[in-house]
């Protein structure tokens, strides 16, 4: 993604001047949204290219969550036509959940005690206990990464601040198709429903960085 999509001033330029809203390292958890080969491998058809750009910074947060004991989450999408209709009807092949290319990327070192969900929608939090799973930890704030920028991450970052959790969504820890389209997406998440910063930003505030 471009520099002006890793600068959350540049992308906050909606947001009230009153908004001051500090990310709580004691209050927070992490979710890493598909990254999986079906959008991380160049082999696959649904490849984003930015992806393997965003996983270094993905897995410093993992490890910064990880070392401070909060939850890490993970989803994958995966669906068979009866589960999503409206998704068969949007695009040409749906990823059925046996395909290999539904496993999330190995070079994402998820922790063995993340909780880990299959999605067959955009939404984590429909047909899942994703959403029960992260409410149940009484978190007030999300930190939401991984792709698609205006698709899965922004419907789970809707989802949070609908449900009461504040999402902070890492500029140059999530990526889609294209630049302009990350750009949108993350504006109109400053402006009505989530906290646009950068994984340093994130990392700072737990006294962390990416050294």
């Amino acid at each position: 993604m471009p520099d002006d999509a890793k600068q959350p001033q540049q992308i906050q330029k909606l947001v009230p001047k009153y908004r001051r809203i500090a990310l709580k390292p004691q209050q927070v958890c992490l979710a890493v949204v598909d990254m999986q080969l079906f959008f991380c491998d160049p082999k696959s058809h649904a490849f984003v290219q930015a992806a393997p750009n965003i996983i270094p910074n993905i897995n410093a947060l993992i490890s910064t969550f990880s070392r401070a004991k909060r939850p890490v989450f993970a989803t994958y999408y995966a669906a068979t036509p009866d589960e999503a209709p409206a998704m068969a009807a949007f695009w040409r092949h749906l990823l059925p959940p046996d395909d290999p290319a539904a496993q999330i990327d190995p070079r994402i070192k998820l922790p063995k005690n993340a909780s880990v969900f299959r999605k067959p929608t955009y939404s984590a939090f429909v047909a899942t206990r994703f959403g029960e799973a992260v409410l149940a930890t009484g978190v007030e704030q999300v930190v939401v990464c991984g792709v698609m920028t205006h698709l899965c991450v922004e419907t789970a970052a809707r989802e949070f601040f609908c449900r009461g959790v504040v999402p902070f969504i890492p500029a140059d820890a999530t990526a889609t198709i294209d630049e302009d389209v990350h750009v949108a997406s993350l504006r109109a998440a400053a402006h009505g429903f989530a906290v646009v910063t950068t994984t340093a930003q994130i990392l700072n505030a737990f006294g962390s960085s990416t050294d």
